[in-house]
């Protein structure tokens, strides 16, 4: 499994995506698939990035890892110890 991208790596992939940039040679220059540059950029446009708008902004809630699968949730009140 691909370690963690973190968000500055997200970002760059945004802006060579702008730059039109193709998968392939955005894959080649950060080291990944062609497949996972296009998944990360069809999620973004899915949590709100619009290419088209300027300015061009760019939240880290388009490129977030939201949550992760088998992960539990965390618990809001204190278990009670029964003795």
């Amino acid at each position: 499994m691909a370690p963690p991208m973190d968000n500055t790596t997200r970002g760059v992939i945004l802006g060579l995506k702008m730059a039109g940039k193709g998968n392939t040679e955005i894959a080649e220059i950060i080291g990944m698939t062609p497949s996972a540059v296009s998944m990360l950029y069809l999620r973004a446009v899915k949590k709100g990035y619009d290419p088209e708008k300027r300015p061009l902004g760019a939240l880290d809630s388009f490129f977030g890892g939201g949550s992760t699968p088998n992960t539990p949730k965390k618990r809001k009140t204190p278990r009670r110890r029964s003795v």
